[in-house]
């Protein structure tokens, strides 16, 4: 019934934007060789140590994935590791060039890898600038160095054989070599002014608008073959329906390539119909989210709380509202994913055995709201989460419907994501909605980049085995040990995974194939081509 509800409300008021939208806009003419995208934030090649989707455009990185989640060569033709697990050597292969033509070496790759250390400042100066745009980024860029660069070093054995020595094995360094944010291969610009450079991939910035809009040409030196659209044109269109609804008018050929381009829970089955496709992707990266709980503050401090929290949230009724473009899962991990433990189930759906678990740990009274009460205080908390995803407002909106019914008051707070990062970094939230951009960042004291959400001694020794044995095995029990120490703490009492949801127009866009990849999914746009009878 409340899915009826919603519906009803919406899609009046959609059908009736479309319309107007429709009526008032002149028309779009189509330009032969151009493919429009829309975008939610303004996106510039200063940002390329940001999460974005659109840096797979024009940077690339040594090796990639594949779809089955392998390693491929890529910019390296090959590579071999030691046998101590502590030596990676690339041969780089002959033929890639930059933008510019400059053929790519390993001083040049070397070069890519040192660059982001030695130019912290300029790098946090230009995120700084671009605080009007992600509203205090500053955490997300100079200060995320990955963990395997500490101690470190890059060798240069001869023009296209590079070394890399790590002070010991570390399990996901291909993984971090394959990211485009955290290790692209670039080439600095030359006036040492400006954090701007340039790359080896299939498109080159030629034009940016202010905050409007990004005009992206072929590369002409381009490597891997022809790239079969000229153009591409980066539309920001911040409002997630009106995104929506510039796909449906032709205003953009595209939308979803990058994480933040969400469309709207109750749009996606109207999109997926006529010219339009609609691919819901689960990501090889897992797309994890959670609701984290502040457990170094009161209430939470109580693992008993945290229980009955767990307790009282239900998958199934969650489900119900996110199912277009999400689903839970009882741990950090995805059960479909290689390196899930298929032995951890959650605490089950039990309302009344939460409220007696509440009860035991003095939470008795109630307050003339209904609200349940320890030593005259209420049980209110804030729940904060980021307005970028629609997934969020919905997950939200449900867990502060059956944790009432529980006797516990939740307001919520929505933030821009920048904002909210601050509030994780230095704990001063209650209750979040928060993704996990990857495990070590979130539950292993000794990343530099301090996101933790919940650590224990038990759980940093798990993951330094998993980070750092050079046994596989060993590495593979560890994660399942450190996910079950996760579930166990109920610091996150419920997990979902969202999915990349990619909308495009089939009849103008021909042979596009999203990446199962979170944030390289247009990776193979390149490949793509445009129908001249659009």
């Amino acid at each position: 019934m409340k899915k009826w509800i919603v519906a009803s409300v919406v899609f009046p008021v959609v059908i009736g934007l479309i319309l107007l939208f429709a009526c008032t806009r002149r028309g779009r003419k189509y330009s032969p060789d151009t493919l429009t995208i829309g975008i939610a934030r303004d996106w510039n090649v200063s940002d390329i140590w940001l999460h974005r989707g659109e840096n797979c455009l024009v940077f690339e990185t040594l090796v990639r994935r594949d779809k089955k989640g392998g390693y491929i060569p890529f910019i390296a033709e090959s590579w071999e590791k030691s046998e101590d697990g502590k030596d990676y050597t690339f041969r780089i292969r002959d033929g890639v060039t930059f933008s510019d033509g400059t053929r790519v070496t390993a001083y040049h790759v070397k070069e890519s890898f040192v660059y982001r250390e030695k130019n912290k400042e300029k790098i946090k100066a230009a995120s700084g600038q671009q605080k009007g745009r992600y509203q205090d980024i500053e955490w997300a860029q100079a200060d995320s160095l990955p963990i395997w660069s500490d101690g470190s070093s890059v060798e240069v054995l001869d023009e296209y054989t590079i070394r890399f020595h790590l002070p010991q094995p570390y399990n996901v360094f291909l993984d971090e070599l394959a990211t485009t944010h955290i290790s692209p291969v670039l080439k600095p610009s030359q006036d040492g002014k400006s954090a701007v450079f340039i790359g080896t991939g299939p498109y080159i910035v030629c034009e940016q608008k202010g905050s409007h809009s990004v005009l992206l040409v072929r590369n002409p030196h381009y490597w891997q073959g022809e790239v079969r659209i000229p153009r591409i044109v980066l539309k920001v269109i911040p409002d997630s329906t009106t995104r929506a609804i510039a796909l449906r008018t032709g205003d953009i050929d595209l939308t979803g390539i990058d994480s933040f381009d969400q469309i709207p829970l109750e749009m996606i089955p109207q999109l997926d119909a006529g010219n339009l496709s609609v691919e819901r992707i689960s990501s090889l990266n897992p797309a994890v989210h959670s609701l984290a709980l502040n457990y170094q503050q009161e209430p939470f401090t109580d693992i008993n709380v945290r229980k009955a929290i767990a307790m009282i949230i239900s998958q199934n009724k969650i489900n119900d509202f996110i199912h277009e473009a999400g689903v839970s899962i009882d741990g950090p991990v995805p059960q479909n994913n290689a390196l899930s433990n298929r032995h951890i189930i959650r605490r089950r759906n039990n309302v009344d055995g939460a409220r007696q678990m509440l009860a035991e740990a003095g939470w008795t009274d109630l307050s003339a709201d209904g609200t349940i009460m320890k030593d005259g205080k209420r049980f209110s908390v804030t729940l904060f989460y980021n307005s970028h995803d629609p997934v969020y407002k919905a997950v939200a909106e449900g867990i502060k419907s059956q944790l009432k019914k529980a006797g516990i008051a939740v307001q919520l707070q929505h933030m821009e994501f920048g904002a909210l990062g601050n509030r994780m970094r230095n704990k001063t939230f209650e209750m979040a909605l928060w993704p996990q951009m990857d495990y070590q960042m979130f539950y292993y004291s000794k990343r530099p980049c301090g996101f933790t959400v919940y650590q224990s001694p038990e759980l940093d020794d798990a993951f330094s085995i998993f980070l750092h044995s050079n046994d596989p095995s060993e590495s593979r029990e560890a994660f399942y040990l450190a996910q079950e120490l996760i579930v166990k703490s109920c610091a996150q009492p419920f997990f979902f995974e969202t999915f990349n949801v990619v909308a495009w127009n089939s009849k103008r866009l021909c042979g596009f194939d999203p990446l199962p990849l979170e944030w390289s999914l247009g990776m193979d746009l390149w490949k793509a081509q445009l129908s001249k009878n659009s």
